[in-house]
């Protein structure tokens, strides 16, 4: 398994992830495709990056991260679309797109945050560190990077 860039998006495959996360009732990678057509959100500056799982050259799973455009703070990155295809899962792919994302994020962010809405989610995000929000408007859970460049 080789993680790489996904920019420009390679819609062709990017099609099975899409097609295999609605049939899952997932409705986030549709967003990503009309997001990023429309220009809302691309993933194209220094403090954002989108990234892609392949076995080959097969694309089976990716994930992204931009600024959080929700609290208005510059220090907060969100993760944005992770997703695995569902043969490929309990492998270490999502752990490691969450891995390389945070690499990336360490750089120009100070916290992450996401939102998800699945019991599987929630617990893959609490075994990776990310602390459940009370609160959950625009997210769910949050991991304080900051801690982690003082360890």
């Amino acid at each position: 398994m080789e993680i790489r860039t996904l920019l420009p998006p390679p819609w062709t495959p990017l099609a099975a992830l899409v097609e295999k996360s609605h049939a899952e009732g997932f409705r986030f990678l549709i967003r990503f495709e009309q997001e990023y057509l429309s220009g809302q959100i691309r993933f194209e500056g220094p403090d954002e990056t989108l990234l892609g799982a392949f076995e080959g050259s097969v694309l089976i799973g990716m994930g992204g991260l931009t600024r959080d455009p929700y609290t208005g703070d510059p220090r907060t990155g969100r993760v944005r679309h992770l997703y695995v295809l569902p043969d490929w899962r309990g492998r270490g792919i999502g752990r490691t797109l969450i891995t390389q994302i945070e690499r990336h994020a360490r750089a120009h962010f100070d916290s992450l945050v996401l939102r998800t809405d699945t019991p599987a989610g929630v617990g893959f995000y609490h075994a990776l560190g990310y602390e459940q929000l009370a609160v959950q408007r625009t997210a769910t859970h949050r991991r304080i990077l900051v801690f982690d460049r003082l360890e």
